[in-house]
Order: structure tokens, then sequence, then C-alpha cells
């Protein structure tokens, strides 16, 4: 199942509902469509933030195989960022010690059981794989 959405935070409550009509079709329980639509906050949100220069559209696909999930966003132009190789954040620092940023991606890595993120040419896509609840 693919969906293209403007380039633009008013699109995730259109990306939600795509996000609620796969999990429908799938059975996906509640708890990996709770995964499914923070992990596709963040992303879809650091593209649009951090990625002006792309191209209007972010296509996001959705598939179910066996007892995974697979998110990928598909995204043209911008700049190169590779979020698998962003640092790490220590959370057990104090706040006022802690650099801005990260925490998203930190939070993504803990409920993704694999993260890609590949380009090439100008097309970037950011995989994310997570296992359904039984």
């Amino acid at each position: 199942m693919t969906g293209t959405f403007r380039r633009d935070l008013h699109s995730l409550g259109k990306i939600f509902d795509f996000i609620g009509e796969f999990a429908n079709a799938n059975t996906i329980d509640n708890s990996t469509s709770f995964k499914l639509k923070f992990i596709i906050e963040e992303l879809f949100t650091n593209l649009v933030k951090y990625n002006s220069e792309g191209e209007d559209t972010i296509a996001v696909s959705l598939e179910k195989e066996n007892h995974k999930v697979i998110l990928a966003l598909h995204d043209v132009g911008g700049v190169p960022f590779d979020l698998t190789t962003a640092r790490e954040v220590d959370i057990h620092q104090p706040l006022q010690d802690r650099k801005p940023g990260g925490l998203g991606i930190h939070l993504v890595r803990k409920f993704a059981d694999e993260i890609r993120d590949e380009r090439v040419n100008k097309k970037r896509t950011i995989t994310v794989i997570t296992h359904v609840e039984q």
C-alpha cells in the first residue's frame, strides 16, 4: 500500500489515516499501529524540517510480510543525510548537559527492529521494519 503526501506537516493527519486503513486491512494490533504512527511522525517531520530542498511530495509505503511490517519513506532531492549514522543520545546524561536533537531518532531506533537509509542518486529511501505483536 503506497500513498503520496505533500511535504508539509499538515499532511500528518492524512498519513495517520493512511496507517489506520493499513492497520485495519491487515489486522495490525494497536501497539504496532502506535509504533508506526510514532515512527512516521518523527521521520516525516524530519524530512519536512531538514530537507526543504526536496520535491513537493514524499511517498510512504506499508507492507505486511509474515509477522513484520515494512514502512518506507521515499524522498527525492535535498541534502544527503543517513539517519543510521546519527549520533547516539546519552539518555543517562543530566538534561542540562545534553545537546539538543537526536531524541526522536533514538526512540525510532528503540521501536524498530531494523532501519535502512539508502540514497541512490537523488532518491532517498528510509526503510523501517518492526515486528507485529502476536
